[in-house]
């Protein structure tokens, strides 16, 4: 039993120190603007923008939308196209008064 100890705990050892040595060697993308990434239609909008610079950890961007209605995260494009649909229907729910659903529902 000892005998299969050793071994593994030795194995597990030098696996902890292979995987400490390979995140060393990860490099992290440097910071870009938004344009670097995105369309102006994305960067800025009547109600929004997309803060600079944006972030990346080398798979997707990680976006920050600065909107009158507080800051948005967003981890990638597919995610950012929600959070600025998010923004846009805020933004009319913004512009609607009580008195015109009111007289809508009527």
């Amino acid at each position: 039993m000892r005998r299969l100890i050793i071994p593994a705990a030795g194995a597990a050892m030098l696996g902890a120190a292979l995987l400490s040595a390979a995140a060393v060697d990860f490099e992290i993308p440097a910071a870009e603007p938004a344009e670097a990434s995105l369309t102006p239609t994305q960067i800025a909008g009547e109600s929004f923008h997309i803060q600079n610079p944006v972030h990346s950890d080398g798979l997707m961007h990680h976006y920050v939308v600065e909107s009158r209605f507080g800051p948005f995260t967003a981890y990638g494009r597919d995610a950012l196209a929600v959070r600025l649909r998010e923004v846009a229907a805020l933004t009319t729910i913004a512009k609607t008064s009580d008195t015109e659903v009111v007289l809508k529902s009527v």
